[in-house]
């Protein structure tokens, strides 16, 4: 469900004056009501000036609670979906703020209880202008439509808010605080790892994702019979599984659209419930690149980049809304397969990646495209220093955590020779890079085949063959933050 913003804004302003005595005929003219206005817009201005100037970094959430027809003043101050959020204000005039709101993962407004409120569906960010016509404390400054009002007080010096949706039938009361960028870049580093379930492949592939609505991970793998989704509850640290016959079978990328699990491919589409009860089987679409491409998430909508469908694609696509094909948004600057996606504000991260031609010469890619998630346009390739053939990312607030395989050698036909796994994290406030070292934690001399990011946790997939099937196991490792 859309979200849309009103939020009450509060800043302290201490004006002080003096006036000199003065004689019976030196007595000051009236002031006339032009220069009442005057001073009563400048006194406005120097509050947005304030608001703006004291902090640079944005405003995040310290209480949040929902109202609607089923809950009232329901206390959601720290599900991660409120806590991800953060607010950016710049002056748009001498009386109006501009308010960028980095929404990050959605809550679900018309929730019946705390366990329905939190959402997997990711918004970019959206800005609103709001105007305020106040001559002195509180300062109120609404939206034109009069869905979002920021009011500062500054005789308490609070800042509050409330957000109406559907028409003021569901609320948002908040009051916020002040951040600096480094509240947003805590690194976290895995430790403790501890192997929670083992699927089976036909090839080393495994599909990840972590859903913030279920607290659960989910996983995708399939061999040459079945498809298999597994569900590993955080909570009651459980693990449940079901599987689908071969008529199911296409892509390991799949997405949370709607509350369910979906993937989509040549061969089929799929939507499953997040409790794995409900299983609906469609046909598949025009998907071309259906195999080593990579998707996110966006408003609902599946974005994919790259793939293999007899040829590399160098595509970004999104799904349309009516779920049969994929709509072309931009492309990259060269076709390339395993180079993961992700979005951050109102930007598409995509890394790494290699190109393999019909003469079989590889090319590999040492940097991350950044591309606008409206337009597809290419805005910046930011340098990786390292060929990384094969990615895995996952977003924490502002942070893109990369996990993967780096290419160290060539083999003796040029292609993929020997590698060497990789872990890092890409600041998109500081765009700085910084790999860490974790790899004598991980099991040895296997590869890293999937990774996924939670609240207080990180998932790691690692391949090994069954040299007597020849099938793939597919063990997926929990570490605690």
């Amino acid at each position: 469900m859309m979200k849309k913003l009103m939020i009450y804004f509060a800043t302290f302003l201490i004006i002080s004056s003096f006036y000199s005595c003065q004689s019976d005929d030196d007595i000051a003219p009236p002031i006339t009501p032009e220069t009442e206005e005057v001073e009563e817009n400048s006194n406005l201005e120097t509050i947005i000036e304030e608001i703006v100037t004291t902090n640079t970094d944005g405003w995040k959430i310290t209480t949040a609670r929902l109202s609607n027809t089923t809950v009232s003043d329901l206390d959601i101050t720290n599900l991660y979906n409120v806590q991800d959020d953060r607010f950016k204000l710049s002056q748009a005039s001498a009386s109006s703020l501009t308010i960028k709101w980095l929404e990050a993962y959605q809550i679900n407004t018309n929730a019946i209880d705390i366990t329905t409120v939190k959402s997997d569906n990711y918004r970019r960010s959206s800005q609103v202008t709001v105007t305020s016509s106040s001559t002195e404390s509180p300062y109120i400054f609404t939206s034109s439509a009069g869905d979002i009002t920021i009011t500062y007080n500054s005789d308490t010096s609070t800042l509050t808010g409330e957000i109406q949706y559907q028409n003021g039938s569901e609320t948002m009361a908040m009051t916020l605080t002040s951040v600096t960028t480094s509240d947003f870049q805590n690194i976290e580093t895995p430790s403790n790892f501890d192997l929670i379930f083992s699927a089976t492949a036909s090839q080393p592939l495994i599909g990840l994702n972590y859903s913030y609505a279920t607290n659960s991970l989910y996983a995708i793998a399939h061999d040459s019979q079945e498809l298999s989704i597994y569900k590993y509850d955080e909570e009651n640290q459980t693990t449940s599984t079901i599987s689908m016959t071969d008529n199911a079978i296409g892509s390991n990328q799949f997405e949370f659209i709607d509350g369910k699990l979906k993937w989509v491919s040549n061969f089929s589409s799929a939507e499953v419930s997040y409790d794995l009860t409900e299983v609906i089987i469609g046909d598949g679409i025009n998907f071309t690149p259906d195999s080593q491409h990579r998707t996110t998430l966006e408003n609902n909508t599946m974005i994919a980049v790259g793939g293999n469908g007899g040829y590399l694609s160098d595509q970004i696509t999104t799904l349309s809304p009516s779920g049969t094909s994929f709509l072309e948004l931009g492309n990259m600057p060269s076709e390339r397969v395993l180079a993961d996606v992700t979005i951050v504000d109102n930007d598409l991260y995509i890394f790494g990646g290699f190109y393999l031609d019909f003469m079989g010469n590889f090319s590999y890619y040492d940097s991350i495209l950044r591309h606008d998630v409206t337009t597809g346009n290419l805005l910046e390739t930011i340098p990786l220093g390292v060929d990384l053939i094969d990615s895995y990312v996952s977003r924490k607030g502002e942070l893109i955590y990369i996990a993967g395989r780096v290419l160290l050698t060539n083999s003796s036909n040029g292609g993929i020779g020997e590698t060497r796994r990789y872990f890092g994290v890409y600041n998109t406030i500081t765009e700085t890079l910084q790999e860490l070292d974790i790899d004598s934690q991980l099991p040895t001399d296997r590869r890293i085949r999937g990774f996924a990011i939670a609240e207080d946790a990180m998932y790691f997939a690692f391949d090994e063959i069954n040299t007597d099937t020849g099938f793939w196991r597919m063990d997926v490792y929990r570490s605690s933050l």
